[in-house]
């Protein structure tokens, strides 16, 4: 089992995607007919919360059972968004 920080790096590396990004970056522009830098906070938000929603029990799965800090988690997540969408920051 991996200590520390490195289990939420891990988990946000390997489990929220570019594509996974994208697609919610996408449901968003399509529900407000456009994208603004106002819609920021939601995209972290909506990231953070589709991605345990859709992607814990896969993850608490693979990594058996992992000790999880799920701030620290929310930090590598929000780390992941703005490397895969650096246009947005």
């Amino acid at each position: 089992m991996i200590e520390g920080n490195a289990i939420e790096d891990k988990i946000a590396d390997i489990y929220c995607t570019n594509e996974f990004i994208e697609k919610t970056k996408n449901k968003i522009e399509v529900d407000e007919q456009g994208w603004s830098s106002s819609f920021i906070p939601r995209l972290l938000s909506t990231v953070y919360h589709d991605f345990i929603k859709e992607e814990a029990y896969n993850f608490v799965k693979k990594e058996k059972n992992p000790i999880i800090n799920f701030g620290r988690l929310k930090c590598a997540i929000t780390r992941r968004i703005k490397e895969a969408l650096p246009e947005v920051f």
